[in-house]
C-alpha cells in the first residue's frame, strides 16, 4: 500500500509541475491537436512514473544524492517536454515555463507540508486529499495575484536570451540538489520543528529562483514596451514634421486667399472653407502644440465633437516640439476614441486646459465615457483586447511625462474620465 501511495504522490507531483508550467505558457499559441498532445503527455507521465517506481524504487530513498535527484530531474524534463510538445515556442521560452512551473510546485508542496507537518497524520482521514487540496488552493492564489497578466508568456514577448537560458539551467540544478538534500535530511529527523526548518530552507531557495526568473521577464517586457513607445515617438516626430510642412504651405495659401477674398467675392465655397480653417488655427505660442490642436480640432468638427482648449503653449517649451505633439496627440486620441462610442451626441465633449499653480504646470483633460474603465499599474487598460499590441498611447503619455519628472494620474467618476499631469519647474530646471 505504501508503494502504491508513493507512486500516486510522484504522479500527482508531476501533474502539478505540468499545471504550473501551463500557467506560465498559456498565453503562447497552442500546437495542432492540443488536447490530444496533452493527453499523451499525461498518459506517458503515468506510465513512466509506475515503470520507474517498479524498476528503480529504491532510488528515491537512496542516501546517494545523485540517485535521489533522479525523481526531480524526471519531473523537470517532463515539464520541459510538455511545453515544447504542446505550445509553439522556442527552447528558452520552454525552459522558462518549465523552471517557473517546477518552482511553483516546490513552493506549493513545501508550503502545504508546513501547514500539515504538526498534524497527526494517522488521526486525519484522507490526509492526501487535504494535501492536494491545499496545493490547488495555493496555485489559484498565486495565479490570480502574482502570475496573471504579468508573467505569462505571449507570442509578442520573446525571451531568447543566453543569460535567461544559463540562469534557468543553473537554477534548476540548484533547486534539484537542494530538494534532494532536504528530503534526505527530513527522513532522518523526528522533531516537527526540525522538519519545518528544512522545509523553510527549501521553500526560500525556490522562491528566490522564481523571483529571479520572473524579474528577467519583467525587465524584458519593460524593454519591449519602451522600444515600441520609442518607435511610436519616432513615428510621431516624422508625422509632426510632415504635417508642419503641410500646415506651413496651407497657411501661405490661405493667407493669400484671405486677402484675395476681400477684393473678390466670387471665390468658391471650398476656398472660403480653407480660409476658415486658417482662421481657426490654434496660436498658443508653441508650434508643435498649434499643429496637433488644429489637426485634432478638425477631426472633432468632422465627428460632431465639441473640443474646448485653453492652453498656454509657452509653458511647454521645455519639451521638444515633437514631444509636445505626441503628448497632446495621445491625450486627445484617447478622448476622441472614448466619446465616439457615446450614443448621446450631447456628451461628445472634450475639455483640455493647462494652468500654472505657483511653480507647477498642470494639464487637465476630461471627457465623458461609456462603460467601465479598469486600471493596471495605475494606467487605464486598453479596450481593444490585446495589451501587448494596444494601450501604448497612455504609456507614451506616462513616458514623456516622467522624462521631465512629471506626475500622471487618471480618474473615473460616474461617467466622466479625467487625466491630470503635473510638472514642477524645479525638476524641469534640473534637467536642463
Amino acid at each position: 500500500m505504501r508503494e502504491v501511495m508513493s507512486q500516486v504522490n510522484q504522479y500527482v507531483s508531476i501533474v502539478f509541475v505540468l499545471l504550473g508550467s501551463f500557467l506560465f505558457a498559456k498565453g503562447l499559441p497552442k500546437r495542432k491537436l492540443w488536447p490530444l498532445r496533452v493527453s499523451l503527455i499525461v498518459i506517458l507521465n503515468a506510465f513512466f512514473v509506475f515503470a520507474w517506481s517498479f524498476f528503480f524504487n529504491n532510488f528515491n530513498d537512496s542516501p546517494y544524492l545523485i540517485l535521489s535527484c533522479s525523481r526531480y530531474i524526471i519531473q523537470y524534463f517532463f515539464a520541459l517536454s510538455f511545453v515544447l510538445f504542446t505550445f509553439k515556442c522556442g527552447f528558452v521560452e520552454a525552459v522558462y515555463c518549465a523552471t517557473c512551473g517546477y518552482c511553483l510546485q516546490q513552493i506549493a508542496s513545501r508550503f502545504t507540508g508546513l501547514c500539515i507537518i504538526f498534524i497527526d497524520v494517522e488521526a486525519v482521514p484522507y490526509i492526501g486529499l487535504l494535501f492536494y487540496g491545499l496545493t490547488a488552493v495555493f496555485y489559484v492564489v498565486m495565479y490570480f495575484f502574482v502570475i496573471r497578466g504579468k508573467f505569462i508568456l505571449t507570442p509578442n514577448l520573446e525571451i531568447n536570451s543566453p543569460l535567461q537560458l544559463l540562469l534557468s539551467t543553473a537554477a534548476m540544478f540548484i533547486i534539484i540538489i537542494v530538494e534532494a538534500y532536504m528530503m534526505n535530511a527530513v527522513r532522518s529527523l523526528a522533531e516537527p520543528l526540525q522538519k519545518a526548518s528544512e522545509y523553510l530552507k527549501s521553500t526560500m531557495f525556490s522562491i528566490l529562483i522564481l523571483v529571479l526568473e520572473l524579474n528577467l521577464v519583467r525587465q524584458r517586457r519593460a524593454e519591449k514596451e519602451n522600444a515600441v513607445i520609442t518607435k511610436m515617438l519616432g513615428q510621431d516626430k516624422m508625422q509632426y514634421e510632415a504635417e508642419e510642412k503641410i500646415v506651413t504651405k496651407l497657411n501661405i495659401i490661405a493667407h493669400d486667399l484671405k486677402h484675395q477674398l476681400g477684393k473678390n467675392h466670387e471665390f468658391s465655397e471650398e476656398a472660403k472653407e480653407a480660409v476658415e480653417v486658417y482662421d481657426s488655427m490654434f496660436k498658443t505660442g508653441n508650434k508643435g502644440l498649434d499643429i496637433i490642436l488644429t489637426m485634432k480640432n478638425q477631426i472633432c468638427k468632422q465627428n460632431d465633437i465639441e473640443l474646448t482648449c485653453l492652453i498656454n503653449g509657452k509653458d511647454f517649451l521645455f519639451m521638444s516640439e515633437s514631444e509636445t505633439y505626441s503628448l497632446f496627440g495621445n491625450i486627445l486620441d484617447n478622448a476622441v476614441e472614448a466619446v465616439l462610442k457615446l450614443e448621446d451626441t450631447q456628451k461628445r465633449v472634450i475639455s483640455i486646459v493647462s494652468y500654472r499653480s505657483k511653480s507647477q504646470i498642470v494639464i487637465h483633460e476630461e471627457n465623458y465615457f461609456d462603460g467601465e474603465v479598469t486600471f493596471k499599474d495605475g494606467l487605464p487598460k486598453t479596450t481593444k483586447g490585446n495589451d501587448d499590441i494596444h494601450g501604448f498611447g497612455t504609456k507614451s503619455i506616462s513616458l514623456i511625462s516622467k522624462k521631465y519628472k512629471g506626475e500622471v494620474s487618471f480618474h473615473c467618476r460616474d461617467d466622466v474620465f479625467s487625466l491630470d499631469i503635473l510638472f514642477d519647474d524645479k525638476n524641469i530646471q534640473k534637467l536642463k
